[in-house]
């Protein structure tokens, strides 16, 4: 499976956001080409500032850099929704913070909003059930290789308590 095949999961639709948490310039390289082909809206928020200055070159009248530290109170700046987040960040930097950061992209996301969520394959179970319980639904997990699987899941329509 190709990495360009979760772009599939972005609708195909005018005005869509797309939001990436990453520290990679590889991945959101080729979301950024993608945001450019299909002219959505991208917001990259970095997690390190050492990879911010890297992921800046990105910018353009699609995409959009800021650094966004882990512990801030609410990852969104501008109170934007947005219709898919691509979580491209090591597991081991959110683990400690898990179900806070979890229940914080809910509030950034629209209804029947995707996050998709690249994971050990080892770990698919333990964070499916995270997802469910903090209500997200149609949690699906996608096999990337033989030791990634990437999950997806949708927020509700609205009535969680978050």
């Amino acid at each position: 499976m190709q990495i360009n095949s979760l772009f599939s999961i972005i609708p195909p639709l005018r005005g869509v956001r797309v939001f990436q948490f990453s520290n990679s310039l590889e991945f959101s390289k080729e979301l950024s080409k993608e945001a450019v082909k299909r002219e959505f809206d991208l917001e990259i928020a970095c997690t390190k500032e050492e990879a911010l200055k890297e992921l800046e070159k990105l910018k353009n009248d699609f995409v959009t850099v800021r650094y966004v530290p882990l512990d801030k109170k609410r990852y969104n700046l501008h109170s934007h929704l947005f219709d898919t987040l691509f979580i491209n960040i090591p597991y081991e930097e959110i683990k400690d913070i898990e179900e806070e950061f979890f229940r914080k992209i809910y509030r950034m996301m629209k209804n029947a909003g995707v996050i998709v969520y690249p994971i050990k394959s080892s770990y698919k179970e333990e964070k499916r059930e995270l997802l469910e319980r903090l209500n997200y639904v149609a949690i699906n997990d996608i096999d990337f290789d033989l030791n990634i699987s990437v999950l997806t899941a949708r927020k509700m329509h609205g009535w969680a308590k978050i």
